[in-house]
């Protein structure tokens, strides 16, 4: 079977040549270095007739080969292939993908499937089979609508992602009208203020961590929010956590992963660690510590948390990136008697947040020398918080959604 690498080996010769990559379909090789992608299929009407699908490699190996089994398997439904595939382009689910391969290369990779599979779950279940020029206004706020009871601030990413994906729509030809654009003044406002809710009283803390842990909820998710907690990392650094990521004690994230694009290493408590081992037996086998509900191979949607909060009353009161005000504001007001001579609690808070600072030399003094005193903060900190708290053990085998 023809690989990606042999794919990217072909050089131009004088006249164009076509390399065979499956049953009908081809990569045609110019003389000007364009590859562009060919398939091949004799219609009902008894003659050869062929389909483009794009260049390579804009249009992958991989999407060839599906464009390639969609046309087969619309000729064994007795269907032409040719009309099938423009159907096809004109629905939002198709033009969105083909908008989302343009925007990629600019995106980080988890963001590139972070906006696609969000967009899918969003909007797409919805409206995906809709041909573009059917798609309303209301449609598109209706869809919104369900987005917006959970977070006002996403439905709002997600409207001006579908303005971009109707705009190009429109450019390329596929549609005559935006509806995401008509749609802007009925959309609910955001909240004032810039900060997201924290409940920064640690008894009212610990009294929503044991509410929210005697509720039903998938376990992963009840995981995830305590070891946001006791972490004070990102909730989407902690919901992408990988198992190569752990050694030992310490959880490394990867710079890519890093909102500062640096590499951060957090020491974990035993209270932290203690998460780590009892997500072994369910998700050990999976790429992700914290696994979706309902696919083991993906990770816990970006909103599983802040909606288990939402759920049990605390919508407008606490979010899960609160666990990180609450813990710099306690260690900011209560520093632990373990601090050296000349070392403050704030640029240790900071550090531990991967607030660094941009000079690189004291950006790399504080990694080096902060992390043992780090080490005590986080235990420290478990033991603040979790005092009175559920044993773990119980919060993972506790009452189930």
């Amino acid at each position: 079977m023809i690989t990606d690498a042999e794919l990217r080996s072909l050089k131009p010769r004088d006249k164009l040549y076509k390399i065979r990559v499956d049953r009908g379909l081809y990569l045609h090789v110019h003389p000007n270095g364009s590859r562009l992608w060919r398939f091949r299929y004799i219609g009902r009407d008894k003659v050869d007739h062929t389909l483009s699908f794009g260049d390579y490699p804009r249009v992958t190996l991989a999407d060839a080969r599906r464009r390639a089994q969609a046309a087969q398997d619309d000729r064994r439904e007795g269907n032409d292939p040719a009309i099938a595939k423009q159907a096809r382009a004109l629905t939002l689910e198709a033009v969105t993908i083909e908008w989302w391969q343009l925007q990629r290369p600019r995106w980080k990779p988890h963001h590139a499937d972070d906006v696609l599979n969000r967009l899918r779950q969003d909007i797409l279940t919805a409206l995906g089979t809709r041909r573009l020029d059917d798609v309303t206004p209301p449609d598109v706020l209706r869809a919104l609508r369900v987005v917006e009871r959970r977070s006002i601030d996403m439905a709002r990413r997600q409207r001006q992602r579908l303005d971009a994906i109707f705009a190009y729509a429109i450019a390329a030809g596929y549609a005559t009208q935006n509806p995401a654009a008509q749609i802007v003044k009925a959309m609910a406002p955001l909240p004032r203020g810039g900060h997201q809710p924290a409940i920064l009283d640690i008894d009212a803390a610990r009294a929503m961590l044991r509410d929210i842990e005697s509720q039903a909820a998938f376990p992963a998710t009840k995981a995830a929010n305590r070891f946001i907690a006791l972490t004070a990392a990102r909730p989407g650094e902690v919901r992408e956590m990988r198992w190569p990521e752990i050694y030992g004690d310490v959880w490394t994230i990867p710079a890519e992963r890093m909102k500062m694009q640096r590499e951060h290493r957090i020491p974990l408590s035993p209270a932290a660690l203690e998460i780590v081992e009892a997500m072994r037996p369910i998700s050990g086998a999976c790429p992700f510590v914290f696994v979706s509900a309902t696919n083991s191979r993906k990770p816990l949607s970006d909103n599983a948390v802040g909606y288990l909060l939402n759920r049990n009353g605390y919508k407008g009161t606490h979010t899960a990136h609160g666990w990180r005000s609450l813990f710099s504001t306690y260690l900011n007001q209560h520093p632990p008697n373990i601090l050296p001579p000349g070392v403050y609690i704030k640029d240790v808070v900071e550090a531990c947040l991967a607030h660094l600072p941009d000079d690189d030399i004291r950006a790399a003094y504080q990694r080096g020398n902060f992390f043992d005193i780090r080490r005590q903060i986080m235990d420290f900190w478990a033991g603040v918080l979790l005092d009175g708290a559920l044993p773990f053990a119980e919060v993972l085998t506790g009452p189930r959604r």
